[in-house]
């Protein structure tokens, strides 16, 4: 794509990424182009980046430095995060025309946009005719993780007197507070989308997250030692013995992998992915 000098002030104006339908154009000024990693792309910067292709030689920015042009297709309800990735130092850093970032869940932070079309999930939105569960925290060792000291894990308590099953979600942090999950369940437990179910979000390790979470042995035997009897003396849970694999397990990216691996490793706890 053939950026013009009025695209290029636009861009420095209102900041990256300048969006057409579902096309979303970025831009960079200098002498040498990062790469751009995203979803899109596995975050695979070995082999993957989008790479920066160099505009007319005779285009320059207002800076008069070179400016380079990258181009993604995404979805037209889409939601994109996305970083900049330098090959020389093998680092990610956040677009400096983009202002708008957030958390990546492993101490450092991303840049995201979204198409003009996307449209929240209205199960995201709290209804005042709602009834809400209950949302708690605690403080658990992490001593099976061998990671000296203890962590938070919310439990949700769904509005309801009877036994329910329990959904455990890795990276539980970004689900309730960036996903809105614990409405989203109040919403459709209220609509009878779904049976009520109790959650237990469980804080990732950071930047001991894809150890733990890359079908680690060690964090089966946290949930075992210590999320389970927590979720059972908190919540009023359904007896295993009477519905093996009742419970359910959720998770993206690592988080998904280690979902897997939970439900394949004890399927008589967690039948369902």
């Amino acid at each position: 794509m053939m950026a013009s000098e009025s695209t290029i002030r636009r861009a420095l104006e209102s900041g990256n990424p300048i969006i057409h339908g579902n096309r979303a154009t970025f831009l960079w000024q200098g002498d040498f182009p990062p790469q751009l990693v995203s979803d899109l792309n596995g975050w695979d910067a070995e082999r993957k980046s989008k790479q920066f292709k160099r505009l007319s030689p005779g285009l320059k920015s207002v800076s008069d430095t070179t400016v380079w042009s990258c181009s993604l297709t995404v979805p037209r309800d889409g939601y994109l995060e996305y970083a900049f990735y330098d090959p020389i130092s093998q680092e990610k850093f956040i677009d400096p025309l983009n202002g708008h970032t957030v958390s990546n869940g492993v101490g450092g932070r991303n840049n995201f946009f979204y198409i003009p079309e996307t449209m929240s999930s209205p199960f995201s939105m709290r209804r005042a005719d709602v009834r809400t569960g209950t949302l708690t925290r605690h403080r658990v060792s992490t001593d099976f993780l061998q990671d000296d000291g203890e962590r938070d894990v919310y439990l949700y308590k769904p509005p309801v007197s009877s036994a329910v099953p329990l959904l455990i979600v890795y990276d539980g942090y970004d689900y309730l507070h960036r996903g809105k999950l614990a409405t989203i369940v109040d919403n459709l437990i209220a609509d009878k989308r779904i049976s009520p179910i109790a959650v237990a979000f469980l804080q990732n390790g950071k930047s001991r997250r894809n150890v733990e979470y890359l079908c680690s042995d060690a964090t089966l035997a946290w949930l075992d030692r210590e999320i389970l009897p927590l979720a059972h003396k908190h919540l009023r849970l359904l007896d295993l013995e009477k519905y093996p694999g009742a419970y359910g397990v959720l998770g993206a990216s690592a988080g998904g992998l280690m979902s897997m691996y939970t439900g394949l490793r004890v399927s008589e706890i967690f039948g369902k992915v």
